[in-house]
């Protein structure tokens, strides 16, 4: 198990779980990164106080409980031994995700949910567990199984939040031993000054459908993919710069992807990446599980759950 540093994460992996297809989905890829990651796993779901009866109550408890037990047992025949615990918390569903996220070093959810968890990233809740979760957040759809071996796609903008962002996604690409595809997107709504954080200008002017793109790649960009290179030598880069709908554009480059890696928000273009129309555009056409990056997700605290690669050598970095 990796070594904790700063404020400890009990709970290690949490995957949100109801019953859909998508939660299903989402608590087996967490099952997975615990296993590759030693860490146990948390199957957690919510029974929020509502107008009805106790005993009507006590029924929905009942079934939730019951639909974390076939999710613990479909987790075991996965990975036999692994430690599994499960809860049913009486709260609102975001009040439950955000409250727990403090204590687990990922939170794993479906894109949709059913019963109490409906709409649980298509809405006000998404909004609030992607804004506040004090740990990454990855979000699986339901569309096709994931994979731990298949390339991962970054979302970059040169906003503060991509370093974070990129590191995750250079340690789990370094973990994984698969390469890392960087990707900086001029808004085409909006254009380059407001939207400079797209705006991944173009190295060699091909974007990921052949068009030309941009301007140049902006400094602070090429900075932080430098320096996350230096500390993961092992991992192949390849930057990608284009103009498009920024949701659409990473959409399309996550096709065959085993993870897409965004931050919770950026400058210009990419300002409420996860908290507005954009970001629901990417839950929801997304085909691979997308982890969501917040500011101080991993300062220090190792609450990603990778264990840190050994650093030398040099990382060779392509671009189109």
């Amino acid at each position: 198990m990796p070594a904790d540093q700063g404020r400890a994460r009990p709970a290690g992996v949490v995957a949100g779980l109801d019953g859909s297809s998508a939660a299903n989905a989402a608590a087996a890829w967490a099952a997975d990164w615990a296993h590759h990651q030693g860490l146990p796993l948390r199957l957690v779901t919510a029974a929020p106080a509502v107008a009805h009866s106790a005993q009507v109550h006590a029924q929905l408890v009942h079934e939730l409980h019951a639909v974390l037990v076939r999710g613990a047992a479909a987790a075991t025949a996965q990975h036999p031994g692994l430690p599994i615990s499960v809860d049913v918390l009486h709260h609102s569903p975001a009040a439950a995700l955000v409250e727990l996220s403090s204590q687990a070093r990922l939170m794993v959810v479906g894109n949709r949910g059913a019963g109490g968890w409906a709409d649980l990233l298509l809405g006000s809740v998404a909004a609030d567990v992607a804004a506040h979760a004090h740990c990454v957040v990855v979000v699986c759809p339901e569309r096709r199984p994931h994979r731990f071996d298949g390339r991962i796609v970054l979302g970059v903008d040169d906003g503060p939040q991509t370093q974070e962002a990129a590191e995750f996604a250079f340690r789990v690409a370094a973990q994984w031993s698969c390469p890392l595809t960087a990707a900086h997107v001029l808004d085409s709504d909006v254009g380059p000054f407001a939207s400079s954080a797209h705006s991944l200008q173009p190295a060699a002017g091909r974007g990921p459908d052949g068009t030309g793109g941009g301007a140049r790649v902006p400094d602070a960009v090429r900075a932080t993919l430098a320096a996350c290179a230096a500390r993961h030598p092992d991992v192949t880069v390849e930057e990608i710069t284009t103009t498009g709908r920024p949701a659409a554009v990473l959409s399309r480059l996550a096709q065959d992807a085993g993870l897409l890696v965004v931050g919770s928000r950026g400058r210009g273009g990419f300002a409420g990446l996860l908290l507005g129309s954009t970001s629901r555009d990417l839950l929801q056409a997304a085909s691979c599980p997308v982890a969501v990056v917040r500011p101080g997700d991993l300062a220090g605290t190792r609450q990603d759950g990778c264990r840190r690669p050994s650093e030398g050598g040099t990382t060779p970095i392509t671009r189109r």
